[in-house]
């Protein structure tokens, strides 16, 4: 497969996800010997990102009728769910991810991202910004570029007084792409150099046997690798959300 087969394959899907998740679902399960804190005071997190953030889903063998083109474990939806089981219904998580998008396009309004993220920020109460961008950017643009959108990208949810959160995006094992590894250094070295957290899951997934047969179109993961990552982003928000909370 050539990279502007990669490219179109990715930038295909169309979902969008810019309301605020249910938590239900089927996303995730709550842990329930576990009683919310009782408190006043709430946590919005605002989530972006590309097709692996808005949960998208290639399935693979025959395709039944009436196939969904999201998986059962949306990244917001399970991390939104699993907040909510440790800290009350004060917490909410939105996803405001758009499927074929790189961090150039979130910071330029561009690639079917509605707005500049500084417009989208301005009017958004969300104590943190998240996002997951990594494999459009490996496709479409230079490492070095990767790490100057990043830092802006930075700049720009520091500047509205919001908390910066990057997420790794996960290993893909299409014929062609460029080389991972200037991409995967260059947002772990503009994280580092910010103080910012970065969500480690790119090595994770890479050391797991047979990992290239849990994406469904060597690009998007399955229903089994998101039900992993959801579950690894869930678990990393909580001690920040707690301190926000306390």
């Amino acid at each position: 497969m050539m990279i502007r087969t990669l490219a179109a394959c990715l930038l295909g899907p169309l979902v969008m996800a810019c309301t605020a998740c249910g938590g239900g679902g089927g996303s995730g399960v709550a842990d329930s010997t576990k009683t919310p804190a009782q408190t006043n005071k709430s946590v919005l997190i605002y989530a972006e990102g590309d097709s692996t953030m808005v949960g998208y889903i290639v399935p693979t063998g025959p395709i039944p009728p009436n196939t969904p083109s999201r998986t059962k474990y949306i990244p917001t939806d399970v991390m939104q769910t699993q907040l909510q089981a440790a800290f009350g219904p004060s917490v909410s998580v939105e996803n405001h991810a758009v499927g074929g998008t790189t961090v150039g396009s979130s910071l330029n309004g561009t690639g079917r991202y509605p707005a500049p993220l500084a417009t989208r920020l301005a009017t958004s109460n969300a104590q943190i910004v998240l996002a997951n961008f990594g494999i459009n950017d490996q496709l479409l643009t230079t490492a070095d570029q990767y790490k100057q959108d990043w830092q802006k990208w930075i700049d720009t949810v520091k500047s509205f007084g919001k908390i910066p959160v990057m997420v790794e995006r996960n290993p893909i094992c299409a014929k062609g792409a460029p080389d991972p590894g200037p991409f995967i250094q260059a947002e772990r070295d503009v994280a580092k150099a910010n103080g910012v957290a970065l969500i480690a899951q790119y090595d994770a997934i890479l050391a797991m046997p047979g990992w290239q047969q849990m994406l469904g179109d060597c690009l998007h993961p399955t229903d089994a690798l998101y039900q992993i990552i959801s579950q690894k982003d869930a678990d990393a928000m909580k001690p920040l959300v707690k301190t926000l909370m306390n």
